[in-house]
């Protein structure tokens, strides 16, 4: 993990929280990150992007394929603070 990107340093990419996800840019060698100071090691909180439903495989698959992509919104319940 020192010079080539491994799962676990990728995964903290896809972190739903921005802290970690603005973390391990690197695709292939991890001396990009670790020269910019982007390196973040660990397991991640949480993954996926909130609000946003679940890609499968084909969904995958087609948006290689596609310019512009439109993700399916989850739609997301916020709850009254103040109770009347």
């Amino acid at each position: 993990s020192r010079i080539f990107i491994v799962p676990s340093l990728h995964r903290m990419h896809h972190s739903a929280l921005r802290e970690e996800h603005d973390s391990n840019y690197g695709a292939v060698l991890a001396v990009w990150d670790r020269l910019f100071r982007t390196v973040r090691e660990g397991e991640p909180r949480s993954i996926g992007l909130s609000g946003v439903e679940e890609q499968h495989f084909a969904d995958l698959v087609k948006y290689g394929f596609t310019s512009r992509v439109e993700f399916k919104r989850v739609p997301v319940m916020i709850e009254n603070a103040e109770k009347a």
